[in-house]
């Protein structure tokens, strides 16, 4: 078994270095392509289950996969 360990994308809070815990901040410009790049570079991959936590960031940044997820 492989596990695959991913965060979310870039916020506009991360350049400042503030934590976000759960607040709900949206990615960035930089975060929806991080997510996009990550969709490409896992295209060929087989992928069992996504599990994703039930903030917009990390179902936007999962939801780059193509694939349906759990949160």
């Amino acid at each position: 078994m492989r596990i695959l360990l991913v965060r979310h994308g870039q916020t506009d809070w991360h350049n400042p270095k503030r934590a976000q815990g759960w607040t709900e901040v949206p990615l960035n410009d930089t975060g929806r392509a991080q997510a996009t790049a990550l969709g490409e570079a896992l295209k060929g991959e087989t992928i069992d289950r996504v599990i994703v936590s039930d903030l917009g960031r990390a179902q936007d940044t999962a939801r780059a996969l193509g694939r349906p997820y759990e949160t």
